[in-house]
């Protein structure tokens, strides 16, 4: 049998034994068990990113799809600003539908490190329908052209057939690398 004094140190014992396991073992185990977890994790994905060669072919291919379907697309962005065949489409456009005060004006290019823009506004009187002609042939340009906007006013005066157009419109193109061969 054990005596009171070995029966309080037992005790003692006992409560620091189970004080430590709740305090400090516990805790730092759960921790570890987490941090086991996270490098399970962790190597699943390096797993995954080596079986990533295969996604990287896959990848290269719709890169090559992607070029072979933007030679084949009916627009284009030009290799230089080529604004003259630009003015000339637009003012042939314009001439056609029989277009009245038409102004014109390009804003100096915005070149950025992969495509440049022309700025172009517009401004000139047309009916109704020749407003649309006008619009279905800016969109079967042979490049690039982008509408920013569109804003249509009546005519001052009622007896006046015409519409006021102001047209913003911008043209992109791939500006030249100096240094040629």
């Amino acid at each position: 049998m054990l005596h009171r004094d070995q029966a309080k140190m037992l005790a003692v014992v006992c409560g620091l034994v189970a004080a430590f396991i709740i305090g400090f073992w516990m805790p730092r185990k759960a921790r570890e068990n987490h941090l086991w977890r996270a490098v399970e994790q962790s190597q699943q994905l390096v797993e995954q990113s080596d079986m990533g060669g295969s996604g990287l072919i896959r990848l290269a291919g719709q890169v090559v799809q992607l070029q072979n379907a933007a030679a084949q697309a009916e627009k284009y962005v030009p290799e230089g600003d080529h604004l003259a065949d630009l003015l000339r489409s637009l003012s042939t456009s314009l001439a056609e539908i029989e277009a009245q005060s038409v102004i014109t004006e390009t804003q100096p290019p915005v070149i950025g490190p992969q495509y440049g823009v022309i700025p172009v506004k517009q401004r000139f009187r047309a009916s109704f329908t020749q407003v649309h002609d006008y619009l279905q042939r800016v969109e079967a340009i042979q490049r690039l052209v982008q509408i920013n906007h569109v804003q249509v006013r009546r005519p001052m005066r009622e007896s006046d057939p015409l519409l006021e157009i102001s047209i913003d419109l911008s043209a992109f193109f791939i500006p030249e690398t100096g240094g040629g061969p």
